[in-house]
């Protein structure tokens, strides 16, 4: 095993330290913002935008289909490897879990659209 040079030892902290914190010190510094404007409007009494209830939900959705296709797209290319390359057909079973977690996702978004329309939210899709 070959001991990793400087270029590539900045690279990893850069890519493993540097870039994650940054990322959440800008999310920190962006709810900060919100939440002060979101006050200043109140001290003024500026009415404030309703907050879209199905945001949330729509994340499940999107999040929900991506895995599904993931989950079919491996299935496609392990079953197809499995055969060309005479690999155990074990390695097909990999493709299960971004679809179940997908699955998931869906009747996740299913039981929120349900509880909204028992709630008498918006207009439920």
């Amino acid at each position: 095993m070959r001991s990793l040079s400087g270029t590539e030892m900045i690279g990893l902290l850069l890519f493993f330290g540097v870039f994650p914190i940054g990322s959440m010190i800008i999310g920190y510094l962006v709810q900060r913002l919100r939440s002060r404007e979101r006050l200043l409007a109140i001290e003024k009494g500026v009415p404030l935008p309703r907050a879209n209830r199905l945001e949330g939900e729509k994340n499940f959705r999107l999040a929900g289909m991506i895995c599904v296709a993931a989950g079919v797209g491996l299935l496609i290319l392990f079953t197809s490897l499995a055969v060309s390359l005479l690999i155990p057909r074990a390695v097909i079973a990999v493709s299960a879990i971004p679809f179940l977690i997908g699955v998931a996702f869906l009747i996740e978004y299913r039981v929120r659209m349900r509880e909204l329309k028992v709630r008498g939210g918006e207009s439920v899709p």
